[in-house]
């Protein structure tokens, strides 16, 4: 009996130590992770209000993380997701609105929010000015894994960023206002691959880097149209108050209604710049100092 229990033992710790071994040799490292509440824009009460915008048809909703970047799709009627996020590690949620536009269902900045800077109590909403800081972000945890990515995402004061994007809007808005200049620009038109060059730079990460943009020209725009063989028509005419205009940037928008122009972005020759004109996609394109109206961009 004593010669059977000293084998069964032999046998037992044979099968157990190995597997005690291998556990402590390769142990898996758990990431933990945050549910948060993210809500939408009001699209009809937020949004359009006297402004005639497109029917919204659905919501994409796009999470990025260090690790990895995934898509949820959301109906028009739902007002918030809810996402499974890294514990306190840097993450993007864009909300994009899908209208009913042919070939451009997309046209609109998304709306978005930095985990955790955000959230408070795990939740928060996804506001249009975020796009320019929300695109920034991104932009960087997309990229491959290397020590200026982990570093900028790390010790990179993103917050600051932020409020630089927002007084930049609120003294592009302002001088609007106030009818104060010709030029001025918001944080649509941030020189994205610049900025980002310049957080990952080792002497300037721990500095608001100064991002450059080009000019939103706050004027009444001639309009003419340009034909498949580039000939433009002799006349020109305004686009007037009667047409409805929309930007990309929906913050501008407002500003379209009340002020009575639209701002179009100052581009390279012939680079087109899309709006919505009375609901359909339509391109002004630069020639020299002026801005053409494309024909056929349905």
């Amino acid at each position: 009996m004593k010669n059977f229990f000293l084998k069964f033992n032999f046998v037992f710790l044979l099968l157990v130590l190995p597997i005690t071994f291998f556990s402590c040799d390769a142990p898996v490292a758990i990431e933990k992770k945050q549910k948060v509440l993210v809500f939408f824009p009001n699209w009809k009460e937020d949004v359009c209000k006297d402004l005639s915008y497109p029917t919204l048809e659905s919501w994409r909703v796009t999470l990025t993380t260090q690790n990895s970047t995934m898509e949820f799709s959301c109906s028009a009627n739902d007002s918030f997701i809810e996402l499974s996020v890294p514990r306190e590690k840097l993450a993007v949620i864009q909300v994009q609105p899908i209208v009913a536009i042919e070939n451009a269902n997309d046209f609109f900045c998304p709306a978005g929010v930095v985990y955790p800077q955000d959230f408070n109590a795990n939740t928060a909403k996804a506001t249009w000015n975020n796009f320019a800081l929300c695109k920034t972000i991104s932009t960087i945890l997309r990229l491959p894994q290397s020590y200026q990515k982990q570093t900028a995402i790390s010790y990179f004061n993103f917050q600051k960023l932020q409020e630089a994007f927002v007084k930049k809007d609120c003294d592009a808005f302002l001088k609007f206002d106030e009818q104060k200049t010709k030029k001025c620009t918001t944080s649509f038109n941030t020189d994205f691959k610049t900025l980002v060059e310049k957080i990952l730079d080792s002497q300037s990460r721990f500095t608001i880097p100064y991002f450059d943009t080009s000019s939103i020209l706050p004027s009444k725009i001639k309009i003419s149209t340009i034909s498949k063989t580039g000939k433009t028509s002799a006349a020109n005419a305004n686009i007037g108050s009667d047409k409805k205009i929309l930007h990309q940037y929906i913050p501008l928008n407002e500003f379209h209604k009340s002020n009575d122009f639209i701002t179009v972005q100052g581009q390279q020759e012939n680079s087109a710049i899309p709006f919505l004109l009375d609901g359909e996609l339509v391109r002004l394109t630069k020639i020299g100092r002026t801005y053409y109206l494309e024909e056929n961009n349905k």
